[in-house]
């Protein structure tokens, strides 16, 4: 909230400020500068004056963030290009902000704006590591979040600076070569979304974890009976969109792609069958498809 007059911005319910900077902003080529208060927060992107906001996008509508040159009070200057969705019509727009250390800006928005991080990333960054570095990127992947003191725990280290020169000078760093943007951030509030707990001053993987896809083996059977044929299958943990046929004459090809699931199958069929009447039905995860008989074989033709 506002305070004394100061240019403070209005958080939302669990919104906390990581960053925050004077600024001016442009959403044309050709506009004037607007001067304001840049501010990066664990949701949104925000340039704000006392009496309101000029600019705000939430995170997840951030595209590309990089860095032009523009011209500014007579010279040529690094301003930050901010590439976003608008949510309201779906279309894509820009702005430029020139604000003080734009790549430092550019760096902390792209690693809040990248959604996902996977177990492959984390794999590759630990296999770069010495075993005390690796201890911690690990535990605090398995366990989400972990405070320094539950860090110098892991290897029993004399003072918690340690841990933290470890973090910044080795861990994200190695991270950066490898992956491209540094796995652990501090957060001085923040939402475990597992649990709904608040956690306060806490280390966590940067962004979000990756879904992990499963290679599933489902049950199926395929039943053939006088005119048609059945193929029923259980698929756990997808929905009806997720999954794909295309049936020809003597086959039957099915895919699923789901956060959860990966999984596709080719089934030769018994009799060939007309492509044109599959009748599919989803419920409860159990997929059945009926396919009837071609004309010619079912007469015996």
């Amino acid at each position: 909230m506002r305070q004394n007059g100061k240019n403070t911005l209005d958080l939302l319910p669990n919104e906390s400020i990581i960053l925050t900077d004077p600024a001016f902003i442009k959403n044309t080529p050709r506009s004037g500068w607007k001067p304001g208060h840049l501010s990066l927060t664990n949701k949104r992107l925000v340039l704000h004056q006392p009496a309101r906001n000029i600019f705000s996008t939430f995170l997840e509508t951030i595209s590309t963030v990089t860095t032009e040159k523009k011209g500014f009070i007579l010279r040529s200057v690094d301003a930050l290009c901010v590439t976003f969705v608008n949510p309201k019509n779906g279309t894509s727009s820009k702005v430029w902000i020139v604000v003080k250390d734009p790549e430092k800006w550019q760096k902390e928005i792209f690693n809040r704006t990248r959604l996902q991080v996977s177990e492959n990333d984390v794999e590759k960054i630990a296999g770069e590591l010495g075993p005390e570095s690796r201890a911690v990127l690990l535990h605090i992947w398995e366990a989400r979040h972990a405070t320094i003191q539950e860090l110098a725990r892991l290897y029993d280290v004399p003072n918690h600076m340690e841990v933290l020169q470890r973090i910044r000078n080795i861990i994200n760093p190695v991270s950066e070569e490898v992956v491209g943007f540094p796995i652990l951030v501090f957060e001085r509030s923040r939402m475990d979304t597992v649990t709904g707990e608040k956690v306060p001053l806490s280390w966590w993987i940067i962004g979000d974890r990756e879904a992990k896809k499963e290679s599933v083996e489902p049950l199926m059977d395929l039943f053939d009976e006088e005119d048609h044929i059945v193929f029923v299958m259980e698929l756990r943990g997808v929905k009806e969109q997720d999954i794909q046929i295309k049936i020809s004459a003597d086959r039957l090809k099915l895919w699923c792609d789901s956060p959860v699931v990966s999984y596709s199958e080719d089934i030769l069929l018994p009799s060939t069958v007309d492509p044109r009447t599959p009748e599919k039905r989803f419920h409860n995860g159990i997929l059945e498809v009926r396919l009837q008989k071609s004309l010619a074989k079912t007469i015996g033709v």
